[in-house]
């Protein structure tokens, strides 16, 4: 009841400012929010706006079997690798009757007040969510009986808000996924507005854009790995693959293995042999640029499975209730997807900061997205006729292999940072920092070309530096701390492929889920994360 009063009161608010211009309207709204300390929407001062636009989206779609079927097709193009549609995107499209979304949404709300919306949220998203059982999805969508209502997404609070066809109000609380027709009116994590700037990333790739719309704003996506414009349907993008369990070495770590038992005995660099084809009885060698470090795996932590899972979904001032329940062990139960129903997959950043003497800077950010379900081990408690009851029951590692850079030695420091992150409509500031770092020492030129000269730091003095590049900082994303890899660091704890696979039981018997990898250096966590990093070879 509590939590309902709170959309009444910001309904009252509403009501309250209805004369004044549109400007002037959300100023007050917002500071008559935040003047309210008990209700968790004055976190969110976008809330009333996504509530209001939520109230028009419910009735159009219960007037529209045409909106419907607009809404399911452009979902399913899933341009930025989800169910998300855009509405700037969509909002000028005729539809048979020669009218268009906007029109239609117009017709239950002020057409300024819908001008205010789409100013002050110009991703605006409308995603279709999955819900347990085959119960509804952008794939299932009977678009000509089924209606459905629409929830708002609002970082204030875990539980859901919802508005039906009516319009009235209910909240779906946290612990429960609904199972019937509904959509989520959200903010976009994976596409932004042009003024959203990058170090390089947005600026230096004209494919990261999409064209500019009829309102002239121009939409980019954050990075290309959540570019799918050309409709290349996939789970991941092809800089982003999966690794695939098997008791085999894999082709492309063979040498990494090779270094593991040169070095097994001897005081020396793993990736020396990588990189450089330097061991104890060859101390000479040139760069190999095959090679890469990749991130292999990722594992959120923290302590305990769902303070984990609330740190990177929305925030929760509630404690984990206990549940008794029957664990299911197979995450690729279609309904493992469906728990985090109002979001979709999880988008992370990982930026890589090192010194370098290269021109192009010293940060390097990549992106790669996950599946709840991908994160962490769920299990059902309750299925009632509406909904589905659920806790967090362990975190996952997952397996991954994404591409980050060559580490040479004679442009690279030995030392690199990780700073990881949950994207949350994130605001970047740049900024130019001035560091000294230091470099091996112990290159010469053979035949015009570098040779690293023995091993470590051989016998040279290591080279500093003085730097000057420019750095990133993000606000507004779930910051999951930073930790520092070294050069020397070792790649692999042994020779041989590990099984890091669970038992369980199912059928009354031993089921086993096996789980190959390398035995990668474990050393590399903050509180929040783990993760593996290690040198493979591009082909």
């Amino acid at each position: 009841m509590k939590k309902i009063y709170y959309l009444m009161l910001a309904m009252l608010i509403s009501l309250s400012v209805a004369s004044c211009t549109d400007d002037t309207v959300y100023e007050m709204e917002t500071d008559q929010m935040a003047k309210q300390e008990e209700t968790p929407f004055a976190k969110d001062a976008t809330f009333l706006l996504k509530k209001d636009f939520a109230t028009a989206l419910a009735k159009v779609l219960s007037e529209s079997m045409e909106v419907r079927g607009l809404i399911k097709e452009e979902a399913l193009k899933k341009i930025n690798y989800d169910f998300d549609v855009v509405y700037l995107l969509i909002k000028d499209k005729k539809l048979n009757n020669g009218k268009t979304l906007e029109g239609l949404l117009s017709e239950h709300l002020d057409i300024n007040r819908l001008a205010l919306i789409e100013q002050k949220l110009p991703t605006l998203t409308v995603f279709v969510p999955s819900l347990p059982e085959e119960s509804f999805s952008a794939g299932s969508w009977d678009t000509s009986t089924e209606i459905p209502a629409v929830a708002i997404s609002t970082f204030a609070m875990n539980d859901v808000p919802i508005v039906n066809s009516c319009g009235n109000d209910s909240i779906i609380p946290s612990h429960l996924i609904p199972k019937y027709p509904i959509v989520v009116v959200k903010e976009n994590e994976r596409i932004v507005t042009s003024t959203f700037t990058r170090s390089s990333d947005l600026q230096a790739n004209s494919h990261l854009t999409i064209p500019v719309n009829k309102s002239g704003v121009q939409l980019q996506f954050i990075n290309d790995s959540f570019n799918n414009l050309e409709n290349k349907i996939t789970t991941r993008t092809g800089t982003i693959t999966l690794a695939t369990p098997s008791p085999e070495i894999p082709q492309d770590m063979q040498k990494v293995f090779d270094a593991y038992d040169k070095y097994q005995n001897t005081d020396g660099w793993q990736r020396d042999y990588v990189y450089y084809d330097i061991s104890p009885t060859n101390d000479r060698g040139v760069i190999k640029n095959e090679y890469k470090e990749f991130l292999c795996s990722f594992k959120m932590l923290g302590s305990s499975p769902r303070s984990a899972y609330d740190k990177i979904s929305k925030p929760s001032d509630d404690d984990p209730r206990p549940y008794k329940g029957r664990p299911i062990p197979d995450r690729t139960d279609p309904d493992r997807r469906s728990w985090n129903w109002t979001d979709g997959e999880f988008e992370f950043e990982m930026k890589i900061n090192v010194g370098t003497t290269h021109p192009n800077g010293s940060e390097q950010i990549v992106y790669f997205g996950a599946q709840p379900y991908e994160l962490f081990l769920t299990r059902d408690v309750n299925s009632e006729r509406d909904y589905v009851d659920w806790v967090v029951d362990s975190c996952l590692t997952y397996r991954l292999s994404v591409p980050l850079f060559t580490w040479d030695l004679e442009h690279y420091s030995p030392i690199i940072k990780i700073t990881m992150s949950e994207i949350d409509n994130p605001t970047v500031v740049e900024s130019v920092v001035e560091t000294i770092s230091e470099f091996a020492g112990n290159f010469e030129l053979s035949g015009g070309v570098p040779n690293k000269i023995g091993m470590k730091f051989g016998a040279s003095a290591k080279r500093t530096e003085r730097l000057s590049y420019r750095q990133t900082t993000t606000y507004g994303n779930d910051n999951l701390g930073e930790l520092y890899i070294n050069f020397g660091d070792p790649i692999l704890l042994g020779n041989e492929m590990v099984d890091l696979g669970s038992s369980y039981m199912r059928g009354g018997r031993v089921q086993h889920n096996y789980d190959y990898q390398p035995p990668y250096n474990s050393t590399y966590y903050t509180y929040w994360y783990k993760i593996e990093i290690s040198p493979k070879k591009m082909y």
